[in-house]
């Protein structure tokens, strides 16, 4: 075994994005192979949304509920093909009852070849854009021309969909001026992985994440401003607040580009722009769609939980510490350890040890790794500061009943956009740890980790 250490190379000169890309490739098809079709967090709404966009459909419709006419949720959506429907419907059990085991044998082509449309609700995917569906949109348009059958355009849709987010974050690993192998290990979060290999959008919006911050960290740290990449990571910020309104704090990283490069009337200028641009394109998105007061009005009340935080900021604050004693570690577990609907759990201390690993990373440094001053940490701290309480605010005005004392709705894999940005606050500007032995410890600890993963979800699905 040689090491080439200007170059940051392992394992007989193999990178790290390279033996990231290696680990990634194995255990996301592993994780094709084996996780059952629509059994991803709100799967059925994600493929619907980009199966709808293929299409040219952007506004959904109402169905009206005799049952309930003032029931709204799940009763928006589009006329798609019923085998959308059958092929949820064929996990639907196994989704409620961990202790089901999934028929593999009834995943034949022939199963879904009804294309006759049928009413498919759309859930929590309503108003989401077609950004973070770009490589689904584009495979299903294609792959239905030819196939036959809906499971085919499906499982076309979660390979293109893991393909484009495995090399997104090759690129990040790649281009990363810091933390290089905690990128590594973030990326290998088997959440991150399993969302990949689904047909989420959430997928593409984590991998762009990452790609952003790794971006940033070449303007920020190299000697000469590369104006393509700058121009390039504006088209991303907004796209990225398109994707979720909460990822407009990683517009903070343009203040640690020095001045001398990126001044600061140029950040301000540029800041106003897309911050102006992206709002704006937003509000009109979000026009075409039914408010929040009505799409979650069978759970919470949007606008009433927004004046509530004005009124009462201090009373907010005692809902997220009561949250956060309640559901902190049912947070750091779903961030990597919770599948399914949240109930196909591996245990929580191998969650830990995960983390572990993370942290462990994070300390080794490569050849050509940013010195990170005060204010980055600072910054990076403000961030997670900041997208926490965005999230938090986010979930308590949609799914939390008015006058709840916790937020519902919390889950771990929301924070999944902010671990790179976060990296900044604890990563080291001095060698802790001898890379020669680190490197080896570290991918042998996570190989190990997703190996243990993909057996309990391989014994879980009973595959």
């Amino acid at each position: 075994m040689t090491i080439t250490r200007d170059r940051g190379r392992i394992f007989n000169g193999i990178p790290a994005e390279w033996l990231f890309l290696i680990i990634a490739l194995i255990f996301g098809f592993l994780f094709i192979l084996i996780i059952p079709p629509m059994t991803a967090p709100d799967e059925i709404g994600h493929f619907a949304k980009s199966y709808a966009f293929s299409q040219g459909k952007i506004v959904p419709y109402f169905l009206e509920s005799t049952e309930n006419p003032f029931k709204t949720w799940n009763q928006y959506g589009f006329s798609l093909p019923s085998s959308i429907s059958e092929l949820n419907q064929n996990v639907i059990g196994i989704g409620y009852n961990p202790s089901e085991k999934f028929d593999y044998s009834s995943l034949i082509a022939t199963n879904f070849t009804n294309f006759n449309n049928v009413f498919i609700p759309l859930g929590g995917q309503l108003n989401y854009s077609f950004f973070q569906y770009v490589p689904q949109i584009l495979t299903i348009s294609i792959s239905k021309l030819f196939a036959s059958s809906m499971l085919s355009v499906y499982y076309a849709t979660r390979i293109v969909n893991f393909l484009s987010s495995v090399f997104i974050l090759f690129l990040a690993v790649k281009w990363t001026r810091f933390a290089k192998w905690g990128f590594v290990l973030l990326a290998l979060n088997p959440m991150f992985l399993l969302l990949a290999t689904s047909t989420s959008g959430d997928a593409f919006t984590n991998a762009i994440s990452f790609l952003f911050v790794a971006i940033l960290s070449t303007l920020i740290s190299d000697e000469e401003m590369d104006k393509k990449k700058l121009y390039f990571s504006f088209g991303l910020m907004i796209m990225m607040i398109q994707m979720k309104p909460t990822l407009i704090m990683f517009g903070l990283l343009y203040f640690l580009i020095p001045n001398r490069k990126f001044s600061i009337w140029s950040k301000c200028l540029y800041g106003i722009s897309i911050l102006g641009s992206s709002l704006t394109i937003y509000y009109l998105w979000g026009k075409l769609f039914p408010s929040q007061d009505i799409m979650y009005i069978d759970f919470a009340s949007p606008s009433e939980q927004i004046r509530f935080l004005l009124e009462k900021p201090l009373d907010f604050v005692t809902v997220i510490q009561n949250t956060i004693d309640e559901h902190g570690e049912f947070l750091f577990h779903s961030y990597t350890g919770k599948f399914g609907l949240l109930n196909r759990n591996i245990p929580f201390w191998i969650v830990l040890t995960y983390y572990l690993f993370v942290v462990f990373a994070v300390f080794i440094r490569e050849y050509n790794q940013l010195i990170i001053s005060k204010i980055m940490r600072l910054i990076s701290v403000v961030f997670l500061f900041g997208y926490v309480l965005l999230t938090f605010i986010a979930l308590y005005q949609i799914w939390s009943p008015l006058g709840s004392s916790i937020i519902q709705g919390l889950q771990g894999r929301y924070f999944i956009p902010s671990g790179a940005f976060a990296l900044l606050a604890i990563t080291p500007n001095k060698d802790v740890i001898a890379k020669k032995l680190a490197v080896p410890i570290v991918m042998s600890g996570v190989v190990l980790f997703l190996g243990y993963v993909t057996y309990f979800l391989a014994n879980s699905y009973g595959f």
